[in-house]
């Protein structure tokens, strides 16, 4: 009888499984069905915004062409009859053979490759500004808050808009006033630089959206069969699930046993690689991560001596610097400029290893070591100050000063790892080799070099950069003196008069 009645209740219980397993799996079925109507929806939303992307890049293209060009003339035909807004010596001219020509500047040709592509493809275009010179180039509502949205700092506009009662997806870019545009629109006090305007362009969404109902009802049809499919599996195995109840019983106990092994040896594998990506994430790149993750050698963080090569860059006149800002401009300056050096720095394969108020310590060879790690080093220091003549232009149009940064790069043997305590951890170098890059860029404000390298660092990459000898000089901590040389840059980027 007790048999009998636990039986009944292992029935029951597959019964309620087979139900919830049914319920699941089709709210599965279900789910995915919608993810991928969604997913597919956003493809559609986002191929059309790339049609609308590079008719604009076109219209740039050919605007562009035409302004460096000053114009070009064609034929006087019905179509395209001489320009009356514009206003320019000798926009009409006759040819040798007695054709008479007219001067298309870029906002003409713009309207006629727009008419164009409306007749052939159903796109639209419009170049359009808040002030135009031609009536017909007037914004329409959309266009004047996408204009309004550029004065704000906003490059571009985009979203699905009804026209003549269909849908399009509308996208508008500023135009920007280039000096062969100053031709036709200094007159309105237009400078180099200001937005004047900007083109939209607007492309059919019905043939796309036609080819996407196509493949929604073939991925619903497939969704539907999958579901089928997996009805079907769950009917036949819950028949045998009750021919077999004591086998199934013992067969569910074991692989409980064995997800629950595994779950805590995937959760325990999960804790480790997390804990290893925060311990290096604020040093290195997420590439040397991954590089360590997928190493089947250890990594010792307890301490060892390696070979790398320290970079050490410092900004010139910092104090001066941070007593004529206000904090807070302070801060906002120093992290949109350590934000570009860490990009740099990553981007080579170069682990941070601390901030040291304006100066920046990085190690190459630490925690993974390279072959080429001096000439990542090298590299990194002329990207560097590439990107700060970069940064210096722009904060110049700004009104933020400019800035030096001197950088000292040695090459030898130090001690790494994780040094501190259970409370403050810190993965860093320590060696005679640190103290010495330090001193090698106090050197650059002596000598007439930005970037100056040990000479054991320039015997590894002598044969790819372009460098000038100074010394010897005498160092702290050298017992002798010793050459350093400044970086011209790099070898395979040089002209032949520097080689």
């Amino acid at each position: 009888m007790i048999r009998c009645e636990n039986m009944n209740s292992d029935y029951i219980r597959i019964k309620s499984h087979v139900g919830i397993i049914i319920a699941v799996w089709s709210v599965v079925i279900c789910a995915s069905l919608a993810w991928n109507l969604h997913r597919g929806k956003q493809e559609v939303l986002s191929m059309a915004r790339i049609q609308a992307q590079v008719a604009y890049q076109r219209d740039v293209i050919y605007r562009r062409w035409n302004a460096e060009n000053g114009g070009v003339y064609v034929p006087v035909t019905e179509k395209t009859a001489p320009n009356p807004y514009l206003e320019t010596p000798n926009r009409d001219i006759t040819g040798p053979s007695g054709t008479q020509l007219t001067l298309i500047n870029p906002a003409y040709m713009t309207r006629q490759v727009h008419e164009l592509a409306e007749k052939a493809y159903g796109v639209h275009g419009h170049i359009t500004s808040l002030s135009p010179i031609r009536p017909e180039n007037a914004a329409d509502p959309w266009e004047t808050q996408a204009l309004k949205a550029f004065e704000l700092g906003e490059k571009e506009v985009s979203s699905v808009e009804d026209m003549d009662s269909r849908p399009y997806m509308r996208l508008m870019r500023p135009l920007t006033t280039e000096e062969g545009c100053l031709k036709c629109h200094a007159k309105q006090g237009y400078q180099v630089g200001d937005i004047r305007g900007g083109i939209s362009v607007a492309v059919p969404m019905e043939p796309l959206w036609l080819l996407e109902r196509s493949r929604m009802r073939d991925l619903a049809g497939a969704h539907g069969l999958i579901w089928l499919v997996g009805m079907v599996a769950v009917g036949v195995g819950s028949r045998r699930l009750n021919h077999q109840i004591s086998e199934r019983r013992k067969a569910e106990e074991k692989v409980r046993k064995s997800e629950a092994e595994l779950r805590v040896l995937n959760e325990q594998l999960e804790r480790a690689k997390e804990l290893l990506k925060e311990s290096f994430g604020r040093y290195v790149s997420s590439q040397v991560v991954d590089e360590v993750l997928q190493s089947s050698q250890p990594v010792d963080l307890s301490g060892q001596r390696k070979t790398v090569t320290i970079l050490l860059s410092d900004i010139r006149g910092f104090t001066s610097l941070s007593q004529h800002m206000k904090a807070e401009d302070l801060v906002a300056f120093l992290n949109s400029y350590f934000a570009a050096m860490i990009d740099i720095i990553f981007a080579n394969g170069g682990t941070l290893d601390k901030f040291m108020g304006d100066a920046v310590l990085v190690l190459f060879g630490a925690p993974v070591s390279h072959e080429d790690d001096s000439l990542r080093a090298v590299r990194a220091a002329l990207a560097m100050q590439g990107k700060l003549r970069e940064l210096n232009e722009h904060w110049g149009t700004v009104g933020m000063p400019n800035i030096r940064i001197g950088i000292g790069i040695s090459t030898g043997e130090v001690v790494v790892g994780n040094i501190g305590s259970v409370r403050r951890l810190e993965y860093t170098a320590i060696g005679q080799d640190v103290n010495y890059a330090q001193r090698i860029e106090e050197l650059t404000k002596e000598f007439p070099a930005d970037i100056l390298v040990s000479e054991a660092t320039y015997e590894e990459v002598k044969g790819h950069v372009i460098a000038k000898k100074f010394g010897p000089v005498t160092i702290r901590g050298k017992d002798a003196p010793v050459n350093i040389y400044g970086l011209l840059g790099l070898a395979s980027e040089a002209s032949p008069h520097q080689i």
